[in-house]
């Protein structure tokens, strides 16, 4: 019903359930992709300081050693002459967000979250930071995105209707 890059509105038919041939009608089911474009704010609070863990490097250490062991009652016994030790110091840091890190590390730090919590495809071609606020110990804001996602719902077919919307 609708076509490829024609533009449609919510309710609009795109797909009908029925394949009319001559004088023959079945009915189908039917796949497709309905990508839009869509402007949405985004809220949010988050910490002022970020603590963060840096992982030390991993020091191995070698201790060489005598195969030979002997015991109390004088009979030698075997074991490896290397025995390894490791040793590794992490650390833990703060950050503290600054109002000059909007764009470089907040704008970055919320894109990554909606992108990493989204189940599609969805795709941000552009975002307008609308305000932020840092308080003492949190920093507050909102963010408009522009978006682009597959919104077309998969649904069976009502057999008394024979359409998909």
């Amino acid at each position: 019903m609708a076509h490829v890059f024609q533009t449609v509105k919510k309710g609009d038919l795109l797909v009908t359930g029925t394949l009319v041939q001559g004088d023959k009608t079945t009915v189908v089911g039917a796949e497709g992709s309905v990508f839009a474009d869509f402007w949405t704010e985004y809220t949010f609070k988050i910490p002022k300081t970020i603590d963060y863990q840096l992982l030390g490097e991993e020091n191995v250490i070698v201790h060489w050693q005598s195969p030979i062991v002997w015991k109390k009652e004088g009979i030698p016994s075997f074991r490896s002459f290397i025995k390894t030790e490791h040793v590794r110091e992490d650390r833990i840091e703060q950050f503290e967000l600054t109002e000059d890190m909007g764009e470089s590390i907040i704008l970055p730090l919320i894109k990554h979250k909606i992108l990493n919590d989204s189940q599609s495809n969805l795709i941000i071609k552009d975002e307008n930071i609308l305000h932020l606020t840092f308080g003492s110990d949190t920093v507050e804001g909102t963010i408009l995105f522009l978006m682009n996602e597959n919104i077309a719902v998969r649904r069976p077919i009502p057999k008394e209707t024979e359409t998909i919307e």
